[in-house]
């Protein structure tokens, strides 16, 4: 029967790999040092990966319903465009809360499509959700 090899990567693909996905530890830490700085968290911004320098780790606590669970940041409004926040990854930062995942995240990301949505789809998704109850 045939065997297929395990994949063994070159060192030209492991640095291309490396340079686009950093090696990552549980708690959204670096396992190493990111350009010399120790202390490094990966946010995303709208889509976009922001390795922000000397962030604070994250607590663990929910700052909703004050449960200890693995938690994620939750960004309530995305105030800058993402070449800003490349430029200046602190901002990436601002207005965002620790949440875990299950059910305060959820509920805060529908929250902002809610917010963002135009009346006519707020009355429209009103009145689909009545007539279904």
């Amino acid at each position: 029967m045939f065997q297929q090899k395990p994949y063994k990567s070159t060192s030209r693909s492991r640095k291309r790999h490396d340079a686009i996905h950093p090696p990552f530890k549980k708690g959204g830490l670096l396992a190493n040092c990111y350009k010399g700085v120790t202390l490094v968290r990966i946010v995303r911004y709208r889509r976009a990966r922001i390795v922000v320098p000397d962030a604070p780790p994250l607590k663990g606590i929910c700052e909703c319903c004050g449960k200890k669970a693995k938690t994620q940041t939750h960004h309530f409004v995305y105030k800058y465009k993402t070449k800003e926040v490349k430029a200046n990854p602190r901002l990436a930062l601002e207005n965002t809360a620790e949440l875990c995942f299950n059910p305060c995240h959820k509920v805060a990301d529908a929250m902002r499509v809610w917010i963002n949505a135009d009346e006519e789809l707020r009355k429209r998704l009103t009145k689909l959700y009545i007539t279904h109850r």
